[in-house]
């Protein structure tokens, strides 16, 4: 079969494998010659698109509140890389090009697609630099505005000479005011005076915008003072979803083939210290069982096959709910299956019977009972998970367990990391004893610098000390392995991690030399030597941060009340080691 080669056969061959949901406003779906149109893209391969509910689901209020149209857009695989080099990069529906939509919002997870970021800005044919788009805008070279939000920009700092305006939270809400504020400005200046509708989009619950914005350093270098709007205790503060009933929670486009997403409940019950999610978003909440069952019947007659039940952890849904849902399913449902994917080890006897995984998949995070109860605040012990780990390799069919590991934990020892090797051992041989073969896969990872976690100020452990542990860690595993029993630590690529970090707590100077790496390829040594360069150490971002401020202290998360609390807590914690 011939390779695709433009972007116009791949988007349209890639349209016929989606489902779309009847609640999407497919009358308004693609440009609009005539009007307002609105691109919503992610930073990466179309995999991830597919996977964007949330993105879709923003859209879709942009287009069922306000006159905007709205497409999407995503990077492209290298087959097609030469066509949008040199065209343009397109949307998926209308074949446009994206530098020509009014307003550009970019999804952005995790801080470490800022590269993709700049990708995306320069094969659309953007200007990059904030700046630059602003003097473009002056002389009549129309630019749209780029907004971006997700948890990647929770700390908009290193994003900020890229991006006009950022959602801090969940964009439900802002999005459609965004485009409203727009199309009223639009229609008074016909596009021009840019200042002004930067100051209308800034007055609107959520939205921060970094050109009223202005940092101070002392003569060390250190960040002493974030000024916003003209006021040092100015803040522009994280949104929520209010209630949950008037907003769709599951998927609107999904792939032909693939699981579609029900998202079952909003934050997490367990408040884990090294998880974002469940710190940032306040109250847990559930959707009621009625709604979860009306998406379900929904995707079991659109043709869709799978559907995972998301949440933090399945079980943080009311038990005796969660399994009414399950077997109404299996009752009612012709095609769809809901799927489990997400439960707490210790929690998984409440929902055993209706687990569907190809492998058992658990996250103890440290063998240390230590570490996880007092530090990483995670209530659960080794005496808790072996049993059931136990009992379910025993009693199901699972050949393949796959865990994760957090490593640079504050107080952390060779002797704590010894004790999940114990962990993987002890589950290898329960794997031998019951299976007679298996696989155990790790995950793993440092300990992240998260804003918004009791350890946003505690920074990470650098490349050359992940990569020793690493070693150090597979040769423990291998030395008493079972040969019945493959192990596999997960592909150890250091770079991710340390541009996480130093995005996590930077300011607008780490996102300034992170696009110089990227100029010159990306890589590990292309971020180490642009930040020798700018004459930056990276070692201030990764270890605490050289800053008597922060550089995101013009943000106030929900728990901005509470966190203070927590950390005195983990500090108590931390002493008694």
């Amino acid at each position: 079969m011939r390779e695709i080669t433009d972007q116009k056969t791949y988007n349209q061959n890639l349209t016929q494998k989606l489902l779309v949901s009847p609640d999407l406003r497919q009358d308004k779906l693609g440009y609009n010659s005539d009007g307002l149109n609105m691109v919503m893209a992610m930073p990466d391969i179309p995999y991830a698109f597919w996977r964007g509910s949330g993105m879709h689901i923003v859209a879709n209020e942009v287009a069922r509140q306000t006159s905007f149209n709205v497409d999407f857009g995503y990077l492209p695989f290298p087959n097609v890389m030469a066509d949008a080099e040199q065209n343009g990069l397109k949307t998926l529906y209308s074949h446009e090009n994206i530098a020509s939509a009014d307003i550009l919002g970019v999804s952005i997870s995790n801080p470490s697609l800022i590269m993709g970021l700049f990708n995306l800005l320069e094969l659309s044919g953007l200007s990059v630099n904030r700046e630059e788009r602003k003097k473009r805008n002056e002389t009549q070279q129309r630019q749209p505005l780029v907004v971006a939000g997700h948890m990647g920009v929770l700390n908009p700092a290193p994003f900020e000479n890229y991006v006009d305006a950022f959602v801090i939270g969940d964009g439900d809400e802002a999005m459609p005011r965004i485009a409203e504020r727009y199309e009223a400005w639009q229609s008074v200046t016909n596009g021009k005076d840019r200042k002004t509708l930067l100051h209308l989009v800034a007055d609107i619950p959520g939205v921060y915008v970094p050109e009223f914005t202005e940092r101070k350093y002392n003569d060390a270098g250190e960040l002493v003072d974030v000024i916003y709007n003209g006021n040092s205790q100015g803040f522009v503060e994280q949104q929520v979803i209010g209630n949950l009933p008037d907003f769709r929670r599951a998927s609107l486009i999904m792939k032909k083939g693939k699981e579609a997403f029900a998202f079952i409940d909003y934050s997490c019950k367990y408040k884990c210290g090294f998880c974002q999610m469940a710190n940032i978003r306040g109250k847990y909440r559930s959707n009621a069982k009625e709604q979860v069952m009306r998406y379900l019947q929904e995707f079991d007659d659109m043709g869709v096959e799978k559907v995972v039940l998301a949440g933090a952890s399945s079980t943080n849904y009311d038990p005796a709910d969660l399994k009414e849902i399950l077997e109404w399913a299996k009752a009612n449902l012709k095609t769809a299956k809901p799927v489990i994917r997400s439960v707490r080890i210790d929690d998984i006897d409440k929902i055993e019977e209706f687990l569907d995984q190809e492998y058992l998949h658990i996250a103890p995070e440290t063998g240390s009972d230590f570490l996880r109860n007092k530090i990483l605040l995670k209530t659960i012990k080794n005496a808790e998970m072996m049993p059931n780990i136990e009992r379910v390799i025993a009693e199901k069919a699972f050949t393949e367990v796959r865990m994760y590991c957090i490593v640079g934990i504050p107080t952390e020892t060779i002797a704590d990391r010894m004790e999940y090797v114990d962990l993987i051992h002890r589950t290898a041989a329960t794997l031998k004893q019951h299976k007679g073969r298996g696989e155990i896969r790790i995950d793993m990872y440092p300990l992240m610098p998260h804003p918004g976690t009791p350890f946003e100020e505690f920074g990470m452990i650098g490349p050359h000390k992940l990569s020793a542990i690493a070693a150090e860690f597979n040769a423990a595993v291998r030395a008493k392995l079972p040969r019945e029993i493959s192990f596999k630590l997960n592909s150890f690529d250091p770079t991710p991690h340390i541009l996480e970090g130093v995005l996590n707590t930077g300011d607008t100077s780490a996102g300034d030399f992170v696009f110089d790496a990227y100029k010159r390829g990306g890589d590990l040594n292309a971020i180490l030597l642009a930040a020798v360069r700018k004459r930056i150490n990276v070692g201030d971002y990764i270890s605490k941060g050289n800053w008597q401020a922060k550089p995101w202290d013009m943000i106030r998360l929900v728990n901005h009340a509470s966190l203070p609390k927590i950390k005195r807590h983990l500090a108590r914690n931390i002493k008694l080691r």
